[in-house]
This record gives C-alpha cells, sequence and structure tokens, in this order.
C-alpha cells in the first residue's frame, strides 16, 4: 500500500509511517461504508465530550438524529446506501452541466448551511475523482478551501475508476489537495489489471478508524496485539476476516512494473479519444454528452428531423412554442435509448447507459486490457448502423 501511496503521487500523510496508511477492502462501497462509520463515530465523540453516564446517552441519541452524509447527485448510489447502512440522513448536492457536472465550493458551501438551518449536522461528504455517470472531476482545491470552514466534516474521495490513471505524472496534479482530506479510495480490479476484488483504502488518520471499529473480545487477544507490534487490519474494516489480497497486487505491481501500468492508461485513454473523434466525424448522428475523459465518452443519439408540414400533420409542436426544449429532449432521449437497445440486442458488443441531467446517455469506455481500435471502430460503426437506421425510418 506504501508502494502504491508513492505511484500514484498520494500525499504522505497516507504512508503508513505516519498517522495515516493503507488498508485493502472489498470494494469501493465497502470503503464508503467503513470511513461513513468512523465519521459518525468522530463526529458523536466531538459532539459529546466531557459527557458522561445517562447524559451522554441522551446526547448521543440526539446527536445521531441529526447527522447528515452528503455528496453530489453524481455520485455512486453507495453513498446513499451508505447512510442508509449507517443509519443517518443523507443529502445529494446538485450539480450543474456548466461546471461539468463537478462539485464545486459554491454548492458544497450552500448546501452545508442549507443542512445547518435545519438543525442538521453535516458529517461526512463524498467528492469523486471520475463520477460514474460522466467520469467528472470535483474541483478539490475549492472543496479544500471549505473542509478548513468545516474541519470535523469527513471528505472522503471515491476515485473507484478513474484513480488508477493517478500512476501517470500527467494526472497526479488531481491529487494535490488529497493531504487536506480524510480519506482516498481507488479500485485496482477495475482499471489496473488486478483481478476482483482489490480495493485501496487510504486514510490521513488511522485512528480514526480504529477507535470507531475496535472491539477486542479476549479470544483474540495476542501479546503483539497488545503492544501494539502489529497491525491488526481487523480493526479498519468492517467484517473481522479477510481475504489474502495483498499477493495478487504485489505480483501485478512486481509483473507490470510502474512503466507497465502507464502504458496500460495511457494507451487506453488514447483508444478513449479515437472513439470520440469517431462521434465527432458524424455530428449529424450524435452529441458528446461528456468526454473523452479517462477513456469515458458519454454520448446521445440526434433525433431526426421533421419537417414543420410533419409537425403540423401530426399536430406536434414547432421549435417556436416554450416546451420545444422539453420535447427535443424527449425525442433524443428515445432515440437514444432505441439504439443503445438495439445494439446490445445484436450481441457483438455491449454498451452501458445513463441519464445525466435528465439526459439519456450512451456510455463507452475504452479502459478494457483486450481493447483494440479495431474494436473500437466496430462498435462505433455498430451505433452509426442504428442510428441511421432510426433516422431512416422517421
Amino acid at each position: 500500500m506504501d508502494w502504491l501511496v508513492q505511484m500514484l503521487g498520494l500525499p504522505e500523510s497516507y504512508l503508513s509511517k505516519g498517522e495515516g496508511g493503507g488498508v485493502i477492502q472489498g470494494s469501493a462501497s465497502e470503503a464508503i461504508v467503513t470511513c461513513m462509520v468512523a465519521a459518525r463515530e468522530r463526529m458523536i465523540r466531538k459532539c459529546c465530550e466531557r459527557l458522561e453516564g445517562e447524559e451522554k446517552e441522551r446526547r448521543i441519541a440526539q446527536t445521531k438524529g441529526k447527522l447528515v452524509a452528503m455528496g453530489s447527485d453524481m455520485v455512486h448510489s453507495a453513498s446513499p446506501k451508505g447512510a442508509l447502512i449507517a443509519s443517518t440522513l443523507y443529502y445529494s448536492i446538485p450539480v450543474k452541466a456548466e461546471d461539468g457536472f463537478a462539485l464545486t465550493r459554491k454548492g458544497l458551501r450552500t448546501a452545508l448551511k442549507e443542512q445547518e438551518e435545519k438543525g442538521r449536522i453535516p458529517y461526512y461528504c463524498t467528492v469523486t475523482l471520475g463520477a460514474t455517470a460522466t467520469c467528472a472531476v470535483d474541483v478539490f482545491k475549492e472543496i479544500a478551501e471549505v473542509k478548513k470552514e468545516y474541519p470535523d466534516l469527513w471528505i472522503h474521495v471515491d476515485a473507484a475508476y478513474a484513480g488508477a490513471a493517478l500512476v501517470c505524472e500527467e494526472y497526479q496534479h488531481h491529487a494535490k489537495y488529497f493531504g487536506e482530506f480524510d480519506s482516498f479510495n481507488f479500485n485496482m480490479h477495475k482499471w489496473l489489471l488486478v483481478n476482483f476484488d482489490a480495493s485501496c483504502l487510504f486514510v490521513r488518520h488511522r485512528h480514526d478508524l480504529i477507535s470507531a471499529l475496535t472491539i477486542t473480545p479476549s479470544y483474540l487477544l495476542n501479546p503483539s496485539a497488545i503492544s501494539g507490534q502489529v497491525t491488526d487490519y481487523r480493526d479498519w474494516q468492517i467484517p473481522l476476516g479477510r481475504r489474502f489480497r495483498a499477493l495478487k497486487i504485489w505480483f501485478t505491481l512486481r509483473s507490470y512494473g510502474v512503466s507497465g501500468l502507464q502504458h496500460h492508461i495511457r494507451r487506453t485513454i488514447k483508444l478513449g479519444e479515437f472513439f470520440a473523434d469517431l462521434i465527432k466525424g458524424r455530428s449529424d448522428l450524435f452529441n458528446i454528452i461528456t468526454g473523452p475523459s479517462f477513456a469515458l465518452t458519454v454520448i446521445s443519439v440526434v433525433p431526426p428531423k421533421k419537417t414543420e408540414q410533419q409537425k403540423l400533420v401530426n399536430g406536434e409542436v414547432n421549435d417556436f412554442i416554450p416546451d420545444a426544449e422539453q420535447q427535443h429532449r424527449e425525442e433524443a432521449n428515445a432515440v437514444t435509448k432505441q439504439v443503445y437497445e438495439a445494439v446490445n440486442a445484436r450481441g457483438e458488443v455491449f454498451l452501458t447507459s445513463g441519464v445525466i441531467a435528465g439526459n439519456y446517455a450512451i456510455r463507452v469506455v475504452s479502459a478494457n486490457q483486450n481493447a483494440e481500435e479495431k474494436w473500437v471502430k466496430r462498435a462505433f460503426e455498430l451505433l452509426v448502423e442504428e442510428a441511421e437506421k432510426v433516422h431512416s425510418q422517421a
């Protein structure tokens, strides 16, 4: 894990030699739940310090009912699910297309104040390096500034997929402000050539995890644990037992080396850019919603154009009335879904979809180890074939 800190350009506070350290989890979802529980307990200790007995118990109960976790409406569903498991409230912060669907200082600060005005206590926030739907990157510099105003707010960086790109120096500027945050997680099994499961979680203060998750019955006591000579990772996670995930990570690092992993990331990013260029060449059929970003391009299909005569015959609205924009979106959503399902039904390539700011979208990512330019081009050709069918039938 210390090798990974150095390889990804993460802050030294995540190294095991200090107060922080890393632990291998099963998934990014597990990492989020683990951090959320630690954040919850840290905030409860803060709100109930110097209290004892029944007064402390009452304050704990009152505090738990006010705690609220947060994240932008682009974060993975693991965050609201984590709040459900932690038995706290959850608030989804709206983000805007003009901000690249990224969480900004203004958005976070506004949400924090709104929650406080409602009598709630914000205790945790997920920020993203590569949001699931769009690969959006939150504005970490601005979020770090807000963190200074709210030092007890746990900031967790979810970089499940795109965090792998930090192995390349040209992406390490994203990690510049991670030392201000409480935790960072990325999945080696998503884009860095390790088999599932290998989710790498780093914390700035390991005491926050240990104090929240340590329960030591007599049958688990041993001289090494008591003396502090060993790090007992059962206190860094939800389950008691652990899989031996470290060996496969060690083999991958030793087999590929840093340069081999960098080559893999850069090659697949280049394939993503190649696909995006193909899409741009058919602007009559496709719109790019976001990307290419970390080998992901998100697109929609342009709806077929209808003549004014057709619109009048069909009783449809024209472009000069207020709901024309909404109608255009609905038409685009319908044809995009139609093309998406038609391509998948052919069984040659398989795409994923999503809804971004009300727009139905097709997501194409080229991060597979076996991806080649010819297969990316074939995926584009299939999209063109199905989109042209839709246009010809209009």
